[in-house]
């Protein structure tokens, strides 16, 4: 089966019949849950954002039905980085054509990809770290990039995503190391970046949020980030002091700065919607103020990818908590749409569930 031999998978389509039928039918109830789910979203102004992953799993399907078309001796990640010091091991497989690219730090054996992040990670240029030969392949892959140049990288990053614009609204995840020529580029073609808060500060000093390119997306965090809360309690007080430097965060200077309060969240919120980005991304846990986290980078196991509300659809119109999470975001919404520049399509409002 491994090897795909016609009569043995004929065998098992027999013999899996019912199962294979079950997974259709519960596959085709979901797409049309989905389709009118975001239709009735669309049709409330509401934009449902969709993450894109250009990579498959060394698992998937899709591998296993064209395993001509993919490498078994590499495999593509991330070095260590803002999101995981210990680095990412992704466990996509690279395609054949693809030429992959040596890994960032010496004895890490994963690699980057010079857009940044899982959702562009084919972008400009595909980076991987070998892995160990097998009994079946004894051989492992030539590091190396590809594209080999800068202006083929360029050419190809543009083509996918001019590809991709035709039919979608783009946001880029340039996050982690990035070359300048690809920020460059993105600038160009007016496709926003993302401005994560927290890490944008030059040696420390929090870069100042009103002067953020209108062209991006303003972030509290990400589904790969620990909260709000856990990052503000976990500041030295060095990269607190500077933190409080911030116009909106001054007011929180005082014996209980350490601590996150419901002043320091109405404050941090402000902040972030205080940004000149023309969008913004708020993870659904900062919103709450909660400690919750969705995803920690690097790690395999039920902590990841299991955060769940504990309200239902119909409790988040009811609720005390969601409905005064909602009012206050309206809110800074609100302000900060009256307080932008003129002719600013200001803000189209995210909240990040996971």
């Amino acid at each position: 089966m491994r090897d795909r031999d016609p009569g043995v998978l004929d065998q098992a389509r027999s013999r899996l019949r019912e199962q294979i039928d079950q997974l259709a039918y519960l596959q085709w109830i979901a797409d049309a849950q989905w389709r009118a789910g975001r239709s009735a979203a669309n049709a409330k102004g509401v934009k449902v954002l969709g993450d894109l992953p250009f990579m498959v799993a060394e698992d998937s399907s899709d591998v296993w039905s064209f395993q001509r078309l993919f490498k078994f001796d590499a495999t593509v990640g991330v070095p260590p980085d803002a999101y995981s010091a210990d680095g990412q091991t992704g466990g996509c497989r690279c395609r054949v054509g693809t030429r992959c690219a040596p890994p960032a730090t010496p004895g890490c054996t994963s690699g980057r990809s010079a857009r940044g992040s899982c959702t562009t990670r084919s972008g400009w240029t595909t980076w991987s770290g070998s892995t160990a030969p097998t009994p079946a392949r004894s051989t492992r892959a030539r590091p190396s990039s590809s594209p080999p140049t800068r202006p083929s990288q360029q050419a190809q990053g543009e083509r996918v995503l001019g590809l991709l614009g035709e039919q979608a609204e783009v946001l880029a995840e340039d996050l982690g190391t990035v070359p300048d020529f690809v920020r460059a580029s993105l600038a160009e073609q007016e496709i926003p970046g993302t401005k994560v808060l927290r890490w944008e500060n030059d040696q420390g000093v929090p870069r100042d949020v009103t002067k953020f390119s209108h062209v991006s997306v303003a972030v509290t965090g990400t589904h790969d980030t620990e909260s709000l809360r856990t990052w503000w309690e976990g500041l030295t007080a060095r990269e607190r002091e500077l933190q409080l430097t911030q116009a909106p965060l001054a007011r929180l200077k005082g014996p209980d700065q350490e601590r996150y309060l419901p002043e320091t969240q109405a404050a941090v919120l402000e902040l972030a919607y205080s940004a000149s980005s023309d969008a913004l991304l708020t993870p659904v846990t900062d919103a709450l103020g909660w400690a919750d986290r969705m995803n920690t980078p690097g790690t395999v196991g039920p902590h990841n990818w299991t955060f769940r509300l504990p309200w239902t659809l119909e409790e988040l119109f009811s609720a005390p908590e969601p409905m005064a999470m909602a009012r206050e975001l309206a809110h800074l919404a609100e302000r900060s749409a009256a307080g932008g520049r003129e002719g600013s399509a200001r803000r189209p409002v995210r909240l990040e569930a996971g």
